[in-house]
């Protein structure tokens, strides 16, 4: 049997129209920091990912977060190791590699 050592999670910047996607956004978190599953993202502070990105970290989970180049320079990301990406596309091929 084969152990899940990374995960890809993307999901809203926003947190949704019922606080139970918040909710269930911060558990997902916990659960892979409690399991030691990498979190593979590509987002910033703000909304369901966040909430994702801030409980793996919280957690003493580790997160890899790819950003648009012009995003990293406009804000430091949550994530203390972040890929930065020229295009949408090389994001892509980056978060798949995990």
């Amino acid at each position: 049997m084969s152990t899940i050592k990374s995960l890809c999670v993307y999901c809203g910047s926003s947190n949704g129209a019922d606080p139970v996607y918040r909710e269930a956004a911060e558990r997902l978190g916990t659960l892979m920091a409690e399991r030691g599953i990498r979190l593979i993202y590509g987002g910033r502070r703000v909304g369901l990912m966040g909430a994702v990105a801030h409980a793996v970290m919280a957690g003493g989970g580790a997160a890899t977060n790819t950003l648009p180049v012009p995003a990293v320079a406009l804000r430091a990301p949550p994530s203390p190791h972040t890929l930065p990406a020229a295009s949408a596309r090389r994001r892509r091929a980056k978060t798949t590699k995990g």
